[in-house]
């Protein structure tokens, strides 16, 4: 391991030991993924749009801080709903598990079945 390590530093390049990119390929980590590019979506949509807003709402404000407040609105607007979406994963993610883990689950269930009755 030092010696990987060692050889890594020198190459100017570190390579870690844990299982990060198979976990994005899970089911769970797309999920998360799709929610965090969506929430992303979201908030620079909503900023923009909540630029020519804010000063009708609050004719008081100084136009150099519209755009402060509107990103400020909108990131306050996608952590919760980014928090929202990753609590409710579980039940989300019954809604949209794929034909293919269904189908790998039907299987897993039937063999499941079939041990018993032999047991």
């Amino acid at each position: 391991m030092r010696r990987r390590l060692k050889r890594s530093i020198r190459n100017n390049y570190f390579i870690p030991s844990s299982k990060t990119f198979k976990q994005v390929y899970s089911d769970q980590g797309r999920y998360t993924m799709y929610a965090l590019i969506i929430c992303a979506i979201i908030g620079m949509a909503m900023s923009r749009l909540l630029q020519p807003v804010i000063p009708k709402l609050n004719p008081t404000i100084a136009k150099s801080s519209v755009s402060d407040v509107a990103n400020l609105i909108a990131f306050g607007f996608c952590a919760i709903l980014l928090v929202i979406l990753l609590l409710n994963m579980k039940s989300i993610m019954k809604v949209i598990m794929s034909a293919n883990e269904r189908r790998r689950l039907k299987a897993f269930n039937e063999k499941r079945k079939s041990n018993r009755t032999n047991d």
